[in-house]
């Protein structure tokens, strides 16, 4: 892993209060970049430690902020003995397509 850290792309806005659209656009590109940075990541670490016992978690944190379920998937398929696989299996097969922000914890 490099440690390259994504660059949080955003234009600065002169009165913050006048353009609200303009903020919440800045605001869902940085999102998307700490996400695409945080899912190769992830990529890295799974091929540099397949084997790790942290990977799940890693995988379920992921599902957490951004609720797709491919990521519960990968528990369930390469990590089916870890601590995370029985609740990736339970929102599997109760909340398929839900967001993870809408599970009721």
């Amino acid at each position: 892993m490099n440690g390259d850290r994504p660059s949080l792309n955003f234009t600065p806005i002169a009165n913050p209060e006048a353009n609200y659209e303009q903020q919440q656009a800045n605001y869902e590109q940085i999102e998307q970049d700490y996400l695409s940075y945080l899912d190769n990541t992830i990529a890295t670490l799974q091929s540099e430690f397949p084997n790790s016992l942290y990977m799940d978690d890693l995988l379920f944190s992921r599902y957490a902020m951004g609720g797709q379920p491919q990521y519960l998937e990968q528990i369930v398929e390469n990590y089916g003995e870890g601590d995370r696989a029985a609740e990736a299996r339970f929102l599997l097969e109760h909340h398929p397509n839900q967001p993870a922000s809408e599970h009721s914890w």
